[in-house]
């Protein structure tokens, strides 16, 4: 409706003033809306999300204590590196092959090329 009394006074070159106080006015009524949305949203959501939070996080300390209470964790951890250290070499392996097969084929294109084909 603000959109419509704006427009309406585009027509007047003498109406800029109320021009750019509608639209100010406009914004503010806006944001003022936008703001209490927000506050109402956050008194409506926020008390029952701490609280799932919470509690979440309170099993998930209680699970992390008990799983670093047996030693089954070492396990893991050594069992992680030893993975870790397979897969590093086999990637160091395979990054080899691939270069000394690109460093084949640019020798062979070279040759080629030598050769006139």
């Amino acid at each position: 409706m603000a959109i419509l009394f704006v427009e309406s006074l585009s027509n007047n070159k003498n109406n800029r003033v109320l021009q750019i106080a509608v639209k100010a006015l406009e914004i503010i009524l806006l944001t003022a809306g936008l703001i209490s949305t927000i506050v109402m949203v956050k008194g409506a959501v926020l008390p029952y999300s701490c609280e799932f939070v919470f509690s979440s996080l309170i099993g998930i300390w209680n699970s992390i204590k008990c799983f670093l209470s047996s030693p089954l964790y070492i396990c893991i951890i050594i069992n992680f590196m030893v993975v870790l250290i397979q897969v590093d070499d086999f990637i160091k392996k395979f990054n080899n092959n691939m270069r000394l097969q690109r460093q084949e084929s640019d020798q062979r294109f070279l040759e080629m090329v030598n050769q006139g084909l």
